[in-house]
């Protein structure tokens, strides 16, 4: 199961939708999101999956941005922020050029901060599912 701790949280009062009250709950990530315990937004979640699917497949293998984008199905332009973002959630990762062009090379962790490599080796299926084919957040 990727989420752990408490089902959800409930956010505000809810919304009215005719008769029925509508909640929106949303789970929490281990170590995710804000610090003050906030729960994220969907968008928010499948940013922050997003990033971990990335940092997992990129410590699975020689990953290029064609590799990544292949296995992801995600577009080019999403990788390469996710990417540049990962130190934004404490994961540290470089390109290392491996060829006579300055595309030639791959993707390395460095450092994986807080986060554990082995739960998010663990999870990267479900990682997926919660990334889905939303891609452009």
């Amino acid at each position: 199961m990727l989420w752990s701790g408490p089902a959800g949280r409930i956010l505000g009062n809810g919304a009215r939708n005719g008769n029925a009250d509508v909640r929106v709950q949303v789970g929490q990530v281990p170590g995710a999101g804000p610090r003050d315990g906030a729960p994220m937004t969907t968008k928010q979640r499948r940013a922050y999956c997003r990033k971990l699917l990335l940092a997992g497949l990129v410590a699975a293998g020689r990953h290029d941005l064609r590799t990544l984008e292949a296995a992801t199905g995600m577009p080019r332009r999403t990788l390469q922020d996710s990417l540049a973002d990962l130190a934004d959630i404490g994961i540290l990762c470089e390109f290392v050029q491996d060829g006579p062009k300055n595309n030639h090379g791959f993707y390395r962790i460095l450092d994986w901060g807080d986060h554990d490599p082995a739960w998010i080796a663990r999870e990267l299926e479900a990682l997926r599912a919660v990334v889905g084919g939303q891609s452009s957040d």
